[in-house]
């Protein structure tokens, strides 16, 4: 319930957060797709109220885990892509 309550807050510095360690490694490949993903799925977040805290904390943990060593793979990206409602 705090989760929905914060959930415009915690995004927006979420996003903020993520761009900025995203635009770190703008070089390397995959990273735009990655920056594209998570600009989706902050937006959803911000519309749809079926996606919970957990989900919202696996999607964070995903994208940090995937940034951690300065590339982002393939199947990294299709774990990303998998939090993105359809």
């Amino acid at each position: 319930m705090a989760f929905n309550y914060l959930r415009d807050f915690t995004s927006s510095f979420m996003l903020d957060d993520l761009s900025a360690t995203l635009n770190s490694i703008a070089g390397s490949a995959n990273a735009t797709e990655m920056k594209n993903l998570v600009t989706q799925y902050f937006d959803q977040l911000k519309t749809n109220p079926s996606i919970d805290f957990q989900n919202f904390q696996n999607f964070i943990v995903s994208v940090k885990n995937s940034v951690l060593d300065n590339q982002i793979t393939s199947t990294e990206l299709e774990l990303v892509r998998s939090f993105i409602l359809k």
